[in-house]
């Protein structure tokens, strides 16, 4: 629908545009759906984060303190270092903006963004462990699996969130309302944006 009003006195001869653009695909319907905003998401992503981060810290220390010793270990000191962990991957992932929609759907950015951080936070880790002579409490073997395993499980959650995101955007999931755009005549023709 297109509206056509003149332009005040000033500018006789123009004439201003505005434009009603209509929804390109409907959104999904549901309960879930409609709680869909990427505030949400970005949140969920995070929780997802931290939730992941713990469970394979303390799982690694389990599983490995089993494997080798046939005891559960210190599971209360890993649990400790996985929160740690955890609430220092989220900060610099937060200070990079990992958790911005288009980063999250960027899997090139959050896949490079998630092995830089998380390499980064263990080698600072390991480096204040030894020189507070605190290494003795971590086994290599838990702290080396911790690594990987955490680094796997991250990298397929962002994978994962980040298709669905992809996929919800795609589907027009986030925007749920018109579009208005106000131009003078003839200038939405001349932008590709503006076309889109």
């Amino acid at each position: 629908m297109t509206i056509l009003s003149p332009r005040s006195a000033s500018v006789p001869d123009s004439v201003a545009e505005i434009r009603v653009l209509e929804q390109g695909s409907p959104a999904p319907q549901g309960l879930a759906w409609s709680f869909l905003r990427p505030l949400v998401v970005e949140r969920l992503v995070m929780v997802g984060d931290a939730v992941l981060v713990v469970l394979s810290g303390i799982g690694c220390a389990v599983a490995y303190h089993l494997y080798t010793q046939s005891a559960l270990g210190k599971a209360n000191v890993y649990a400790a270092a996985s929160v740690l962990v955890a609430i220092n991957f989220i900060l610099l992932t937060t200070v990079q903006h990992g958790y911005r929609l288009k980063n999250i759907t960027s899997l090139s950015r959050a896949f490079r963004t998630t092995v830089t951080t998380w390499t980064g936070l263990f080698g600072a880790l390991l480096a204040i462990a030894f020189t507070m002579k605190v290494s003795e409490e971590f086994s290599r073997g838990t702290t080396l699996s911790f690594y990987l395993v955490g680094l796997t499980v991250l990298l397929a959650w962002k994978l994962a969130a980040g298709r669905w995101t992809a996929r919800a955007l795609a589907t027009g999931a986030f925007a749920n309302s018109r579009a208005v755009m106000i131009a003078e005549f003839g200038l939405p023709a001349a932008s590709n944006t503006m076309m889109d």
